[in-house]
């Protein structure tokens, strides 16, 4: 009953501040692993998360009714720092709206040059993939 008392008293409720909206860093295209006549497209955004951290997302359309399977990667280092890293996640994908993840990565504040990756496998031994290089400042 606390809380129904705390609703109607007009006690403030804590509510979560978004964050900075999430930047675009690149669009990756490259052909379906199926028929490599039809070309397909992963935008990659960050979105920081304070501290030197972001999360990469990848929104892919895979231009494919067919299911095949995308790794999204990246490769970084910190030039302020010397750190450096890498991180990847896979799913199966097709149809327009696929999105991939990679949270926290973690460099610490900095100038950061990203290697981000897309790679396809589809069906018998069909691979496709397509990078891009930004760089990008972390805070």
């Amino acid at each position: 009953m606390s809380c129904v008392s705390a609703a109607l008293t007009g006690v403030p409720i804590a509510a979560a501040t978004p964050g900075p909206a999430p930047q675009k860093l690149c669009t990756i295209t490259y052909p379906t692993p199926d028929n490599f006549a039809i070309t397909a497209s992963t935008d990659v955004f960050v979105q920081p998360s304070g501290s030197g951290a972001f999360t990469l997302t990848a929104r892919t359309d895979a231009k494919s009714l067919l299911p095949y399977d995308q790794r999204f990667h990246v490769t970084w280092s910190n030039l302020d720092t010397g750190k450096n890293g890498q991180a990847e996640t896979s799913a199966k994908v097709h149809g327009p709206d696929n999105v991939l993840t990679i949270p926290n990565v973690t460099t610490k504040p900095g100038r950061i040059p990203l290697v981000l990756g897309i790679s396809n496998h589809g069906s018998a031994k069909n691979y496709t993939n397509g990078d891009c290089n930004v760089e990008y400042k972390a805070q």
